[in-house]
């Protein structure tokens, strides 16, 4: 007997389960016995071919190798109304750095969306990659058709910090337009890293320098729904448990600001648990020294919502956020307004 395995996605059930399913196309192999077709369906994953056997028989097996997306079961919240993308076994999604503005979440590409198949042997040492038309959202609303470009899932990450996404809004509703950039969406976000450009310990131990380890994920203008809500980037101190540490922002030019919203990372993790902070501080930037704002209100730690700090307004080129973790907990930020 000669068992031929039939995987799921060849058979249109991506997992054994209805939590994904095929919405485009019919996943069709093909078996064939000395180039007869080979009948029957498979049990238990495999065709079984059971036969007195002879020299130069052939067994030919042909996969259906079209690109495919994929709906996720409805009790899924986080992606509802998003599909992603599969090519026989091989999931793909979408970076920023392979799209024309370098942006990914303000773009939707519609459900039976045509997809080429082109092999790049210049990118990620040779990838197979998926071409098509999406539809962008701009700030107003207005929707224009633009290129896009997909990669295998597993060679994203490693081109440098970038967006990405393998669930893809399929309409307008889901897809996010650019805003408007702020005050910290235009700054430069870092850790307090006292680092030099050149990778080591810097000889300045001035505010500015301090601030010299570029971070991500909290000046993106993402509004979480909850402290959980990790369907967006966001940023956290990794392994670092009852700590002080700081991530702060250097304007462009120095900035009017009288108040900053927070809003604080919680959730359990199989590395570790995050919390809100024991406690924060804030500081501004003066003749390249830290000093702590003048605080007209509390300093909150509450979870699920912006923690908002008013404070008398003050000119400065940088502000820094000093946290205070929990006792055996990490802590993150899932965004930082400055006004």
């Amino acid at each position: 007997i000669l068992k031929l395995r039939i995987p799921g996605w060849a058979q249109d059930a991506p997992v054994p389960t209805d939590l994904y399913s095929f919405v485009n196309g019919k996943g069709e192999y093909a078996v064939t016995m000395n180039g007869k077709k080979v009948t029957g369906k498979p049990k238990n994953g495999y065709v079984n071919i059971e036969r007195t056997w002879s020299r130069g028989d052939l067994v030919e097996i042909e996969f259906p190798m079209e690109a495919r997306q994929i709906r996720a079961h409805e009790a899924v919240a986080d992606d509802r109304g998003k599909l992603a993308i599969q090519r026989g076994p091989v999931v793909y999604c979408i970076e920023g750095q392979d799209q024309h503005d370098h942006t990914v979440f303000n773009k939707y590409i519609p459900e039976n969306t045509l997809f080429t198949t082109r092999y790049d042997d210049q990118l990620l040492n040779g990838v197979t990659v998926l071409t098509g038309s999406a539809m962008q959202v701009g700030p107003d609303g207005t929707e224009e058709k633009v290129p896009f470009t997909a990669i295998p899932y597993a060679t994203w990450n490693n081109r440098g910090a970038d967006e990405m996404a393998v669930w893809i809004p399929q309409a307008a509703e889901y897809a996010r337009p650019v805003p408007e950039p702020t005050i910290a969406s235009r700054a430069f976000a870092a850790t307090a890293g006292r680092r030099s450009d050149q990778g080591g310990l810097s000889t300045q131990t001035g505010a500015l320098e301090e601030l010299s380890v570029r971070e991500f994920g909290f000046n993106d203008q993402w509004d979480p729904v909850n402290s959980a809500d990790r369907s967006k980037p966001y940023f956290y101190w990794w392994l670092r448990y009852g700590s002080e540490e700081s991530v702060g922002y250097v304007f462009e030019k120095p900035e009017k600001v009288g108040s900053v919203e927070v809003y604080w990372l919680d959730f359990d993790h199989y590395d570790g648990n995050y919390r809100v902070p024991e406690s924060w501080e804030l500081y501004y930037e003066k003749d390249n020294r830290w000093y702590p704002v003048e605080a007209l209100t509390e300093y909150t730690v509450a979870k699920d919502r912006y923690n908002i700090l008013e404070f008398n307004p003050l000119i400065t080129r940088a502000l820094k956020l000093s946290v205070k973790l929990q006792e055996g907990a990490s802590g993150g930020i899932i965004e930082w307004k400055v006004k």
